[in-house]
């Protein structure tokens, strides 16, 4: 998926079957997929066909030229990284692997993993709707093999290999759908969009935030910080495995053991 450019008239034959699909087979993501190493000469006309509102996060005008530029991948702070998130969606999940892409190739990954982590939380909450639940693993696949295996910095990688990114997707929903029964949030893609943020982030709880984690693993065995990382990631994993156990048993709200921290 999303290796190989569908003609025009497969497009329009896919969209007479399945309304909408145009669009989505269109996307610029598919292209930022495809040809990652082009970001430099691709970026501004990548970003140029996402939404506004996403534009408008990117993009830094210039008073004295009177023109916009793209801000640089290294320039991208929590702030930018929150906001792309809360919109979540192919248009901010497009953005951030532009700006992943930008900073593996153009800056040697210097901000490459807050990216990716950001990345993740956009596509998993993107992909927590129900019409998006069928296609989450093939969506991650794509986006694990052509950009987030790549991620290495400090000695340290994205733990990709035991993640279930599709059963992270169908609990994130669960839980939304839940909070929207609740009459927590709305009912309208923007609340829920921003709401999957929350969880995320450990709004409602330490549940998901931790059980629905992208965990960092050391990768240098005779590196000088090796035994701390591993240790950390050890723990990582615990609370991982203790939140996801909670999500898959219907158990919300509550702290993490002693003995895992």
């Amino acid at each position: 998926m999303g290796l190989h450019q569908p003609s025009k008239k497969t497009v329009n034959k896919v969209e007479a079957m399945v309304p909408g699909s145009a669009e989505i087979l269109r996307h610029p993501m598919w292209e930022v997929l495809r040809q990652p190493d082009r970001v430099l000469e691709k970026k501004e006309s990548w970003l140029g066909r996402l939404a506004p509102d996403i534009q408008r996060i990117v993009f830094a005008n210039e008073s004295k030229l009177s023109i916009r530029k793209a801000l640089t991948s290294p320039d991208i702070n929590e702030k930018h990284l929150q906001q792309l998130e809360v919109r979540a969606g192919f248009d901010s999940v497009t953005c951030l692997a532009i700006l992943l892409a930008e900073n593996i190739y153009s800056y040697h990954g210097n901000n490459a993993i807050h990216i990716s982590d950001s990345l993740y939380r956009a596509l998993l909450v993107s992909c927590a709707f129900d019409s998006y639940l069928l296609m989450a693993g093939y969506l991650f696949q794509c986006f694990r093999d052509r950009l987030l295996n790549q991620v290495v910095v400090d000695d340290m990688r994205l733990d990709l290999d035991t993640l279930d990114f599709s059963e992270s997707a169908f609990l994130l929903c669960r839980e939304l759908w839940k909070l929207m029964g609740d009459r927590k949030i709305g009912w309208g893609r923007e609340d829920r969009a921003c709401a999957g943020v929350q969880l995320l982030r450990g709004k409602f709880g330490f549940d998901a935030m931790w059980g629905l984690s992208l965990l960092h693993v050391p990768v240098a065995p005779n590196s000088e910080n090796f035994h701390k990382a591993t240790k950390e990631y050890e723990r990582a994993r615990k609370l991982r495995d203790w939140g996801l156990h909670n999500l898959r048993n219907g158990i919300v709200g509550s702290i993490p053991p002693h003995d895992i921290w």
